[in-house]
């Protein structure tokens, strides 16, 4: 149970968000560039037998977050001011804001989209 401090709840959720929608935001980010590189297969068949608990949980998340990623970035910001004493974890953040509203431009395209294409290809590669 957190104490009654002010502050320690919002602390916490920062937190942990940062982990889990940071989380997203680094595997878009990977996703979209191994496949802009032509190795999609190659990273998919990599997670699949190295981290298969890892691209399990990305396959499920990722999917859930294309239609929010609208909001997120406004979060990713509020998580870099939280983040601002350590060096470089704020700009991550920053990074991550800007990737979640390129993903959500690109969302209000439709299922059509380029990114959206992009990431179901790597949750859902065809063998």
């Amino acid at each position: 149970m957190l104490s009654s401090i002010l502050g320690e709840a919002s602390a916490l959720k920062m937190a942990y968000a940062g982990i889990g929608k940071g989380f997203q935001a680094l595997g878009t980010a990977m996703a979209l560039g191994a496949a802009r590189a032509g190795v999609t297969h190659h990273l998919v068949a990599e997670l699949a037998d190295s981290q298969p608990e890892l691209y399990a949980w990305l396959r499920k998340m990722l999917p859930t977050m294309y239609a929010k990623a609208y909001r997120w970035d406004r979060e990713m910001l509020e998580i870099s001011a939280f983040l601002e004493p350590e060096r470089g974890a704020a700009d991550m953040f920053v990074g991550a804001a800007a990737l979640y509203r390129h993903v959500a431009d690109d969302q209000r395209i439709g299922a059509d989209s380029e990114i959206i294409s992009i990431l179901e290809a790597f949750i859902s590669p065809s063998v």
